[in-house]
């Protein structure tokens, strides 16, 4: 009998344990950002975009150099490394993240041109539904919205399994860039530095079970101002004379739009 009681008592003590240790992992937040819409954690990513820089060439003493404006266009691809909060600044969500990609970004105009092969870029975003508040606030007539409403789902991808509910963002964008070009004669190479703003969309994207997998589909929009461009130093005329360059080329704007695929680690 005593035996008996002893077993007993340690698949009790047993029954416990198991139980308690059940109770913790079900209570443990996952450490996948994305699946959960408000997890935290590490994560990796490749990512596209397309830019157009519009640029500017303006005083020179080239006769030959056309003065006046072009554009620069191309696409870029990379890849990037974030971490996320789910709940950062005033109970909404944050991400920070740092990307690298190589790019073939050009343009010219007779006299002048302009090309760039990479970029890195850092940001910080916080989350904010600012466009379905916005639209949510609008006046209606009639009972009825009078402004299209918008669905940036319908930016995705075909046959793309996503969350119904994407969650907007806005932030604060750094670029550095390589950056070469020609002016009249002269040639120069030097490295880019812009600030901007971006906003975008993220959704989590679904097994086919309907489910988080534990991938984030990531939709961005950026404009950032060049602080700096094509640099020319010691360019001399015939005979030694010294050749008066006011702003060069350069580049006035940076737009971007970027698709990416992030995973959560």
């Amino acid at each position: 009998m005593r035996k008996l009681l002893l077993v007993g008592m340690a698949l009790a003590a047993l029954g416990v344990t198991a139980h308690a240790a059940d109770l913790r992992l079900a209570t443990k937040a996952p450490t996948n950002p994305f699946i959960t819409a408000n997890g935290s954690g590490w994560y990796v990513g490749v990512n596209t975009e397309a830019s157009i820089a519009p640029s500017s060439v303006s005083g020179t003493s080239f006769p030959s150099l056309n003065v006046g404006t072009f554009t620069a266009a191309g696409a870029a691809i990379g890849g990037d490394v974030g971490y996320i909060w789910g709940n950062c600044i005033a109970n909404t969500w944050c991400q920070v993240e740092v990307d690298a990609d190589y790019q073939n970004i050009s343009g010219g105009i007779p006299g002048a041109s302009a090309h760039s092969l990479w970029n890195v870029s850092e940001e910080f975003d916080v989350g904010a539904q600012i466009l379905q508040t916005a639209i949510a606030a609008l006046p209606s007539l009639n009972g009825n919205n009078p402004f299209p409403i918008f669905n940036p789902t319908g930016l995705l991808p075909a046959n793309i399994a996503v969350a119904a509910a994407p969650q907007q963002y806005i932030g604060a964008k750094a670029e550095q860039f390589q950056i070469d070009g020609t002016f009249g004669s002269a040639a120069g190479e030097t490295v880019g530095i812009a600030w901007g703003l971006d906003t975008g969309y993220r959704w989590q994207t679904l097994n086919a079970s309907g489910k988080p997998n534990g991938g984030s589909l990531n939709i961005q929009g950026s404009v950032l101002w060049p602080s700096k461009g094509v640099t020319l130093n010691n360019v001399f005329a015939a005979g030694g004379a010294p050749i008066t360059i006011g702003s060069a080329v350069q580049e006035t704007a940076l737009y971007t739009l970027k698709l990416q695929y992030d995973w959560g680690l």
